[in-house]
């Protein structure tokens, strides 16, 4: 056997193992790539949602209005704590807390603390989604608040 058949018998499989291995090295990747901006596009859909349906309470409506966006709410609610972020889903339990005390209590103490999750629970959508921290609850402002 000469060296080039020596080189030939080492270095073709070597080579073609090596395809083999990038090729599933990359499948792999792009699966998981493609699983996690599903599921960022499925978040980003979910926190839209929740977040324009939030601000119909912050609007003046009517109890039957209310109602219908509470539903609504809770539906978005059940989505999140599945598909959201730990942070996500502890802020918006933090903020339904401060809307059912809201509710019970029209004190503007209890309205200044629900503002207040409300801009905590923005936030954290917001660092869920674009990976950013560099917005701040004096950022954000509360359009069309009740009473205030």
């Amino acid at each position: 056997m000469d060296i080039l058949q020596i080189i030939i018998l080492i270095v073709v499989p070597s080579g073609i193992i090596g395809a083999i291995a990038g090729g599933l090295v990359n499948y792999l990747s792009n699966k998981n790539l493609d699983r996690h901006i599903r599921m960022m596009e499925y978040r980003r859909d979910a926190y839209v949602n929740v977040h324009e349906i939030l601000s119909k309470f912050f609007d003046t409506v009517n109890e039957e209005e209310s109602n219908k966006y509470t539903d609504k709410l809770l539906e978005y609610y059940r989505k999140i704590q599945i598909w959201g972020s730990v942070d996500v889903v502890r802020n918006f339990n933090k903020l339904l807390e401060a809307m059912a005390k809201t509710s019970t209590s029209e004190t503007e103490e209890a309205k200044n603390e629900r503002n207040i999750i409300y801009k905590q629970f923005v936030i954290s959508m917001r660092n869920d989604i674009l990976n950013s921290a560099d917005l701040y609850e004096e950022d954000i402002n509360i359009k069309g608040v009740k009473n205030n």
